[in-house]
């Protein structure tokens, strides 16, 4: 695998219009549990890859970054079935495809399993934004993001999901430990102005931006009729 800075690779199983290459993936590298540490500064050259969960463009430059800074060889891991419609997919899809050949990236393409993701959270459509419908929807993308941290040559894994502060870290953290509890990085990305970090790096890149979190039902609950201004949508 390519370090950061080198010519980028693709490796990717999108299907999406986007060309891509499939890739046989080595099996996962195990540190032994003594040679764990806490610190986020990496001392042992093995230890040093991880995978990154990318939610969209925004979030992955400015978490990419800061992993970097701290040592890290990232290769991330683009995969959202809760995105809806599949144009908007596809938007957020080329959006992080431009931070990937910007920071010259290596990632992996997730497939677009919208049908799997409805049934997973069937019977809590009518839940609120942030509730147990969330926190399905965060399980599902990080139980995924194990399964190719488990075929892939990894140290750790973890998301930039919590980089938003939309988004619960302490929730999304917990998940990643009960799920892996030696090998989920558990971060909160928006701290020492990570958020900001992003936004400033999505306006300097021209980054597409979008309105909601990315299912139909936080579409339906952000984006509602604007009647004062003539029926048209407003971003809430």
């Amino acid at each position: 695998m390519r370090i950061a800075g080198s010519e980028q690779r693709i490796v990717s199983s999108e299907r999406l219009g986007v060309k891509a290459q499939k890739v046989k993936l080595k099996a996962n590298f195990i540190m032994p549990e003594k040679e764990m540490h806490n610190s986020y500064k990496i001392t042992k050259p093995e230890a040093r890859k991880i995978l990154l969960h990318v939610c969209c463009s925004v979030c992955a430059a400015s978490v990419v970054e800061r992993l970097r800074e701290e040592g890290w060889e990232v290769t991330c891991f683009f995969y959202n079935p809760n995105i809806h419609p599949r144009q908007e997919y596809k938007k957020r899809l080329e959006s992080f495809l431009e931070v990937t050949r910007r920071m010259k990236l290596e990632y992996i393409g997730g497939d677009y399993e919208a049908e799997k993701w409805q049934k997973r959270v069937k019977g809590w459509e009518k839940e609120k934004e942030g509730g147990k419908r969330c926190e399905i929807c965060f399980r599902m993308r990080l139980e995924k993001t194990r399964e190719i941290f488990q075929k892939g040559r990894f140290a750790y894994f973890t998301s930039t999901l919590t980089v938003s502060p939309h988004k619960n870290a302490e929730l999304i953290n917990r998940i990643g430990e009960n799920l892996s509890p030696l090998y989920f990085l558990s971060r909160d990305f928006k701290k020492q102005e990570g958020f900001k970090r992003s936004i400033t790096m999505a306006k300097e890149w021209g980054l597409y931006r979008q309105r909601y979190c990315g299912c139909v039902f936080s579409c339906r609950e952000k984006l509602q009729p604007d009647k004062q201004a003539g029926g048209g949508w407003k971003h809430r």
